[in-house]
């Protein structure tokens, strides 16, 4: 670092103003932070109930300490069933891109090779797609699910990080908006605050450097850092990082004159919102929102409720609701297993004078015990269970599975007393339909999130780029894969985003196999399948579809060849004997003696005929003069000559005089 830059670095010192815009963005920050007191620690209890920590008491080692996690089983059951695929995207122009291209088209003085905005919309879904493997979205989708059914939502942040689109998870406890707010969309301002690497922080605002270092802190805030080992932490390598976006209502009046008169307008000075970040007491940035989210409150975020709550931003998960009979159930069947224990292995009663050492006594078999005579020596058996408690954990579980929309079917269990296969699926398709619910609204957050990120590539490449756009699961190599360069006038306009209903979920596939199965061996009325093959296999998850339609096709051409050549033969044999009647003579005769006329006098023969007779003759002619290695080379050449000297080995063995070059 050069003496000047270092000097720059010493000197700066922040302005009053700035101070200001820092105190501010703290205090709204702090102020959520406290209304959301009670939310972490209820948050706090759920994570753990899905780890099992939750349910773990103090108890000595002898005393039975088993967990049965319902909250785990019910998480991880809807899970797969919500999220089973990667969501199927439709790219449509929007309303308005599509009506302004139709018009213009039909305009006489429309230019020339305008770019269709559907066309357009092609590139842009085979963008969102690439960049949704790109990024392991499905995965990240996951995680997402996982926090979004523990606390009842989950957020996804997607910001531009200078050379890619990059999402982030962010977990409730890092996320705080305005007390009035029920969504992202309603709020007046959205603030993420972590403990983040100071490193990262100075990146940001070299000139700041000195003042940064000064605001380092220990990550001290347990919700801030939750789930983070901050025991060891450096308190000279971390600092609590604000990034806020705030619905600002400043107003600008600008100046200007028009035909020698001045005139005043009012604008708005962030029409997309401000954003302020900052580092510990560091302002690092303020400005307009770089993102332009209109249909999302001009935020960068999406949000997915679990079980939304009327006038609340948090909603509800799964787990607050069945928290409780499963602490009482593991209570319950915690008693029944030290009942067993002990009923298995009573304890022992016996006198001080019975002469018996205490550590003698064991569980072996056939153990002897001598003890002195009038004194005692017993097992004291445990007094037996309530007989209706053995009933409780049944009625526990039943009530988890009734609160949770979760049965034994939908974890793919056949209900008991039922064996059809139809009935069992129409169970199963009823007991997902609270599922089914929260699907569609996680379908719309993700509708809502590919509008976003299509927003982003419009908005942020600038350059050429070169896209993949077969899928990683295509199966086809690396040379095979379809790469394609990206314009940025290829994907310049507005689009819409459209998830296909279901895409995401589990589906029985077998069923849907069996289907498609039987639409392919019905036929139509004009005599072609209901379904083609290709549907057929690409419903079937085969790899390399394309791989295989290809050696279909190459049988095919193969077997029209086959029979082309067949038709050619038989055409020629039926030439061939066409010949021989209209010649009059035998075949061998003519070919001893070329001098024999080839008609009678006074008979008219077609000109064409006779010219097909002397080429057939000649033909004849020389293969009599050519050896038998030349013979086979010919016909290799042209396989029709097999015809001609099939005709020239039957007309030898009825003269019994064998033709030259012919074995």
């Amino acid at each position: 670092m050069d003496k000047k830059k270092k000097k720059e670095q010493e000197e700066y010192a922040q302005t009053e103003s700035e101070k200001k815009l820092v105190h501010l963005v703290q205090y709204m920050y702090r102020k959520s932070y406290d209304n959301m007191s009670d939310q972490h620690s209820k948050w706090e209890d759920m994570l753990d109930s899905h780890t099992g920590k939750y349910f773990e008491e103090n108890l000595p080692s002898y005393k039975s300490q088993n967990i049965s996690n319902f909250v785990f089983s019910t998480i991880e059951t809807i899970k797969p069933v919500m999220l089973a695929n990667n969501p199927e995207f439709t790219v449509l122009p929007s309303d308005n891109m599509a009506t302004k291209y139709i018009l213009s088209q039909n305009s006489p003085d429309s230019p020339e090779n305008t770019a269709s905005p559907f066309d357009k919309a092609k590139k842009a879904n085979a963008c969102l797609h690439y960049e949704w493997n790109r990024t392991k979205m499905f995965n990240r989708l996951h995680e997402s699910l996982t926090t979004g059914l523990l606390l009842g939502k989950f957020i996804i942040f997607l910001g531009w990080n200078g050379k890619e689109i990059d999402p982030l998870l962010i977990q409730p406890f890092n996320f705080y908006v305005d007390e009035m707010a029920t969504s992202i969309k309603d709020a007046q301002y959205c603030i993420y605050a972590n403990y983040v690497s100071i490193k990262d922080v100075i990146d940001m605002a070299p000139e700041k450097e000195a003042l940064i270092k000064e605001n380092a802190s220990a990550p001290t805030d347990k919700y801030l850092a939750f789930n983070k080992d901050t025991n060891n932490a450096d308190t000279s390598q971390s600092i609590l990082y604000v990034e806020a976006y705030i619905k600002d209502y400043t107003m600008l009046v600008e100046e200007f004159e028009e035909g020698g008169e001045k005139y005043t307008k009012t604008r708005m000075k962030y029409p997309r919102g401000r954003r302020v970040i900052i580092a510990g007491d560091v302002l690092l940035s303020d400005g307009e929102n770089p993102y332009n989210d209109p249909q999302n409150n001009n935020m960068p975020f999406v949000e997915w409720n679990c079980y939304p709550v009327p006038g609340k931003f948090y909603g509800m998960g799964e787990a607050e609701q069945i928290i409780s009979p499963t602490k009482y159930a593991n209570k319950i069947i915690n008693n029944i297993l030290e009942s067993a224990r002990l009923n298995s292995n009573p304890v022992w009663i016996i006198d001080k004078n019975s002469g018996v050492a205490k550590n003698s006594l064991s569980n072996r078999d056939g153990l002897v015990i001598r003890k002195n005579p009038g004194t005692d020596v017993r097992r004291e058996a445990p007094p037996a269970l309530p007989a209706y408690l053995m009933q409780v954990p049944q009625m526990l579980t039943s009530h988890i599975e009734n609160i949770s929309g979760v049965y034994d079917v939908t974890r793919g269990e056949r209900p008991a007393g039922i064996t059809a296969a139809a009935a069992i699926q129409a169970l199963n398709e009823q007991a997902q339909g609270r599922i089914r619910l929260k699907v569609q609204a996680l379908e719309s957050t993700i509708q809502d999130l590919g509008s976003m990120w299509l927003r982003r590539i419009t908005q942020f490449w600038k350059t050429d780029r070169v896209i993949r756009v077969a899928n990683d699961d295509s199966g086809l190599t690396m040379e095979e894969q379809q790469y394609e360069i990206v314009t940025p006038d290829d994907i310049d306009g507005d689009f819409d985003v459209e998830v296909h209903g279901g895409s995401i979920m589990m589906s029985n596939h077998t069923a849907k196999q069996q289907i498609f199965i039987q639409l392919a061996q019905t036929m139509a009325e004009d005599g072609m399948p209901m379904i083609d093959r290709q549907s057929m296999l690409e419903t079937m998850s085969i790899p390399r579809v394309k791989e295989i339609l290809s050696r279909f096709e190459k049988v095919k051409q193969e077997q029209q060849q086959i029979q082309a050549m067949m038709q050619e033969n038989e055409q020629l044999k039926e030439m061939l004997g066409k010949s021989s009647e209209m010649l009059g003579i035998n075949e061998d005769e003519s070919l001893q003696n070329p001098e024999t006329p080839l008609q009678s006098e006074g008979e008219e023969v077609d000109e064409t005929e006779q010219m097909d007779k002397e080429a057939l003759l000649a033909i004849m002619q020389e293969l009599q003069d050519m050896s038998p290695e030349q013979i086979a080379q010919a016909v290799e050449n042209d396989p029709r000559l097999e015809v001609v000297i099939e005709l020239m080995q039957e007309q030898n063995m009825q003269t019994e005089q064998p033709t030259q070059g012919i074995q």
